[in-house]
């Protein structure tokens, strides 16, 4: 996990770099399997292996804009959970809490569904929700004194 402050106010949280260095290492090692099936047109095998050769090269690019893009942006307003093709946006006032499970965290929603938030760690949650301008809820100081 990296976290990375580009705008004040706004905390991204992104998986570590090497995801991403992996990535371009096998998209380095693929590139001579690859770049022999495109030059090699008399092969009597070139319409089979094309389509591996293609499928060889799009794994690792779409592997290292996966690692590069997905994560979650913090704000006062709320959170961006990033994937690979697409974002969805949760305002503070949506949301009902934070479950850290296995590992992950959980974003709890008030309408009772739970989205994973990549690249944010258990031990990332109090940063998570002070990036935000909030602070942790002490769970004694929610109950209501019952022994009066």
């Amino acid at each position: 996990m990296t976290v990375i402050n580009t705008k004040p106010r706004s905390t991204r949280f992104r998986r570590s770099g090497g995801a991403w260095v992996a990535s371009v290492l096998a998209l380095v090692f693929v590139m001579p399997f690859a770049g022999s099936v495109f030059i090699e047109i008399d092969s009597g095998w070139k319409w089979v292996l094309t389509p591996i050769a293609v499928v060889a090269i799009a794994v690792p690019l779409a592997f290292a804009v996966w690692s590069l893009r997905s994560g979650v942006d913090v704000d006062g307003e709320g959170l961006r959970v990033k994937a690979l093709l697409g974002s969805r946006y949760i305002a503070w006032s949506d949301l009902a809490g934070l479950d850290p499970h296995n590992g992950k965290v959980y974003a709890a929603l008030t309408s009772g569904t739970r989205i994973e938030l990549p690249s944010v760690r258990p031990v990332d949650v109090p940063q998570l929700i002070a990036a935000g301008g909030n602070q942790l809820a002490d769970d004694d100081s929610e109950a209501t004194d019952t022994t009066q």
